[in-house]
């Protein structure tokens, strides 16, 4: 016929009397097998790189942490989280309020129902993000505090645990990370602009890496 199909490896060419000989063919086999040695070289690197991270196994594949052999131990964690509200919304939620430490909308205290989001969600963590461990916490802590320079609110929130074995910097960081997410949600009704911003681990203890400590 006028055409006919070879195959390598995968790699079909249609050899056409009028469109492509089969030197043509030849050059897109080579150029076929140095894109593949170099995948492949990049990819021997990738799993190298893949063993750095703990959640990746050797394949690159997503892994679940085993701490069997782990032990039990004191553990804290203590994550940050910033809400700019704008002049606006700030001045609003603070115009009728006595208190300097409550920020009260049409949905009511936003700083209660905040703590009590950030609380729940610390302890919902492992149903939140997928590779994490559920861990018995014996606290959760978090700390709000209005900076009118800046018409925003900062988050603290701290987590700890006497028995686990494995840390709980992301129940910390899922506490804050909500608690700030539920101040937008009470807020958003006068403005859709406000910010969460620098969500980050500030400190933690326990545990095989010992002590941590954010340089901010």
């Amino acid at each position: 016929g006028n055409a006919q199909e070879v195959k390598w490896d995968g790699m079909s060419c249609i050899l056409r009397r009028s469109r492509l000989n089969v030197r043509s063919c030849s050059v897109m086999w080579n150029t076929y097998l140095c894109r593949s040695n170099v995948l492949g070289h990049c990819w021997k690197k990738y799993r190298l790189y893949c063993t750095d991270f703990s959640h990746i196994n050797a394949d690159g594949k997503a892994s679940m942490v085993d701490v069997g052999q782990k032990e039990f131990s004191n553990r804290t964690a203590i994550a940050f989280a910033r809400v700019d509200l704008g002049e606006v919304v700030y001045n609003k939620l603070t115009r009728n309020v006595n208190d300097k430490e409550s920020l009260c909308s049409a949905k009511g205290d936003v700083l209660t129902v905040a703590l009590i989001a950030g609380i729940q969600a610390a302890k919902q963590t492992h149903n939140l993000i997928p590779l994490c461990h559920p861990i018995p916490i014996d606290d959760v802590q978090i700390n709000f505090k209005l900076i009118p320079e800046s018409y925003s609110v900062s988050i603290h929130a701290k987590a700890s645990t006497s028995a686990a074995k494995t840390g709980v910097e992301m129940e910390a960081l899922t506490a804050a990370s909500v608690a700030a997410l539920t101040i937008y949600d009470m807020c958003k009704a006068v403005s859709k602009g406000i910010r969460i911003e620098r969500i980050q681990l500030l400190e933690k203890t326990g545990g095989k890496s010992g002590r941590f400590k954010s340089a901010e």
